[in-house]
Formats: C-alpha cells, structure tokens, sequence
C-alpha cells in the first residue's frame, strides 16, 4: 500500500460547468456507500459480491488523481475501447441537498459519451490518431441507445481495491477509469441521461413546461443543474422553466 498517494479532496474536473447543450450528457453514481434512510442514518449497500465500497463513505479513502487527470470511460471493462469522458467529480452526502435528493452517500460524476456528430464531447481523446475508433463510436451509440431506450446502465469503477480482514469491506481504492456497465456490481451506481438535448419538447406552448419538468428526462436534468451548478431543487426548476420559455420563443421547441 506504500505506492498509493492518499488524495481524497475532491473537485470539478474543470473550472467552468460545461453547457446544456452536449449531445449525451451522462450523470450517474460511480460508487457509494450506503442509502440515507428516513431517520437520517446511512444504511451501507451490499454490491453483487456481497461486498461494502466502504472508502465511498467519506473523502480521503480513494485516489482519484488518475479519475481526474485522465480518467475515461470504457466499455464493460474493457481499456482498449473507450466511450466517453468525464466533467466533474463530486462527493455527496446527507449534508448536500443533491445527496438528500438522491438519497445516496457516495461519488457522482457526470460527463459525456462520445458522439460522431458532436466532436467537443471526444475532448482530447485520441485512440486514433483522428480521436475515437470506428468501433468506440459505435458502441458510444449502441449504449446511449440502451440508455435512451431500456435503461440499466450504470457504472462500474475501474482500478485497484484494497479490502479489510473479512474481504467484505473496501477500505481503499486507486480509480482511474469508469466502465458503463449493463450490470454494474454496485445497484445503486445507475446513470441516466441529462442535458437539454435529451429533453423531448413535444409542444411549442409554455403551458406543457411543467408537464415537461415532470417527465423523467425533466427530473433527470434538474438534479444535473443541482450538481453542476450547487442549486437548490426551486431553484434548478425556475432555471429550467426560464431556459425552456426562452428557446420555445426562439423557435427551438424539441430537443431530442
């Protein structure tokens, strides 16, 4: 364990929030401790093994240095073909208004997955010497399909783990990649898809906007603005109504 630099600050993977307009924006749970129950207590989550991602419980017990310096997504695990890309990195706990929403204590990052037709969500990636593969580009799209269409995609952590005396407890982990997963170990580690381009607007008239908001592409992009941006739930909502009246009235009334 002598090797493994001990970071636990976390922090925004850049200075600024990105847009709402990246073409498949992701948010999701990389890993988490437990679930905030209705007393307020912190009931730890058993993953598929029978284990407890305890290091999730507060900062200082993951290294994310390479999550944050470099760290892509893959596809189920596998290194030799990435799909995406993270943006932010933070932890959240019953003290945040975006853990209370989520119920969750853990890590959520959100970032984007790669889009053909969208070359900023590729960043500085280059698997090939233009950016993404063919064969990352086609996956980026099979699974944000899965995502669009069937859900059951979440992450999955990608690195080295240190457990306890009994294995079933991880006390320490080095992170430096995610995997999108159709079946991710940690349950509670789901992703859904966020951003005003995944936001279907069927009508042009701004009585429909709060039906819009209570879809659950609505619901998925105001706890996006609660993370970006530190809003509060009224806050992220008056945000959202504002931003969908003024694009219906420039003539922009779908974004799917």
């Amino acid at each position: 364990m002598a090797q493994w630099r001990l970071s636990g600050q976390f922090q925004r993977l850049q200075k600024s929030p990105p847009g709402l307009d990246y073409s498949r924006l992701l948010g999701g749970w990389l890993t988490t401790y437990g679930q905030i129950a209705d007393d307020g207590s912190v009931v730890p989550t058993e993953d598929r093994q029978g284990q407890i991602f305890e290091a999730a419980k507060q900062p200082g017990n993951i290294d994310w240095s390479g999550y944050l310096n470099r760290g892509w997504w893959n596809d189920a695990h596998d290194r030799s073909t990435i799909i995406g890309r993270p943006l932010t990195l933070n932890f959240h706990d019953g003290s945040t208004d975006f853990g209370k929403e989520h119920r969750k204590v853990g890590w959520y990052s959100l970032g984007t997955m790669f889009d053909r037709n969208d070359p900023k969500t590729f960043g500085d990636y280059k698997g090939s010497k233009e950016g993404p593969s063919d064969r990352e580009l086609e996956r980026s799209d099979e699974l944000w399909n899965r995502a669009d269409s069937l859900g059951g995609l979440g992450f999955s952590v990608d690195g080295m783990y240190l457990p306890d005396e009994t294995k079933k407890r991880i006390v320490y982990a080095v992170i430096d990649q995610a995997a999108l997963h159709p079946t991710p170990h940690n349950p509670d580690a789901v992703v859904e898809q966020v951003g005003m381009k995944s936001l279907e607007v069927l009508h042009k008239s701004p009585t429909r906007i709060d039906e819009i908001l209570k879809t659950p592409k609505g619901q998925a992009l105001i706890k996006m603005l609660m993370e970006f941006y530190g809003l509060r739930q009224a806050a992220a909502l008056e945000f959202l109504k504002q931003e969908i009246e003024l694009r219906m009235k420039q003539g922009e009334p779908h974004y799917g």
